[in-house]
């Protein structure tokens, strides 16, 4: 075995697990949009060597705060942009 990856795990499991595994982990895949932004788990991933594999970058619209519903989906229609750019931009500036 080459390569192994975790899914959803946090800084404390993924610490004991590169204590413990003869293979560390070479990704951890997590969810990481605006509303759910995992920097401290990204941070350690990074120092650790471990690659963060993002899902549900959009994130769920349904449960936005209003100060989120306002940058994601009043001001793309206010400025006739696609709703998809600035949620795309913060994503990109995260890089």
């Amino acid at each position: 075995m080459k390569n192994i990856g975790v899914s959803n795990f946090g800084v404390s499991q993924l610490a004991d697990l590169i204590a413990t595994a003869r293979i560390k982990p070479a990704v951890n895949q997590i969810e990481v949009n605006p509303q759910n932004p995992r920097f401290d788990l990204i941070e350690y991933c990074t120092k650790a060597g471990v690659h963060v594999t993002a899902y549900s970058t959009f994130g769920a619209f349904y449960h936005f705060e209003e100060k989120l519903k306002f940058f994601f989906i009043y001001l793309p229609f206010a400025s006739q942009a696609p709703p998809e750019h600035p949620c795309l931009n913060w994503m990109w500036c995260r890089i």
